[in-house]
């Protein structure tokens, strides 16, 4: 996957930070682990965009307004990573109900029934 351009505009920032999120907790729910996108390549250049507008905000910056379409995406960033928290729970409590059932039928050994062996009838990976 390539990664996106970062965008200059604190909302389209926050637009792709809730895209990202939603694309990984799609990824999750209709295909598992296996099929989840590594998000950190995308990730992390968009949240250290949107550092700086933090620090901006946090500065008093007057040039930085507050639009109820920046409110909106803030606020739909906000419930997509409600939802990605959420199903990340699910994931792992399936996941700990998984192993703790398996501990408890207690699992084969991944090479056979471990067995002792008598002195003469060793085994070897030599060929001949």
């Amino acid at each position: 996957m390539t990664q996106p351009s970062i965008p200059h505009d604190e909302r389209q920032l926050v637009a792709a930070l809730t895209e990202v999120l939603r694309q990984q907790r799609q990824a999750l729910v209709n295909t598992g682990s296996e099929g989840a996108m590594p998000v950190t390549p995308i990730w992390q250049p968009l949240i250290d965009a949107l550092d700086s507008y933090t620090a901006r905000r946090q500065a008093g910056d007057a040039a930085l307004t507050r639009t109820p379409e920046l409110t909106a995406e803030v606020n739909a960033l906000r419930d997509e990573t409600v939802a990605l928290q959420h199903t990340l729970s699910v994931w792992s409590a399936a996941l700990q109900q998984a192993i703790a059932q398996s501990q408890r039928q207690g699992a084969d050994p991944t090479y056979g029934p471990a067995t002792a062996r008598t002195a003469g009838a060793r085994q070897t990976l030599a060929r001949g």
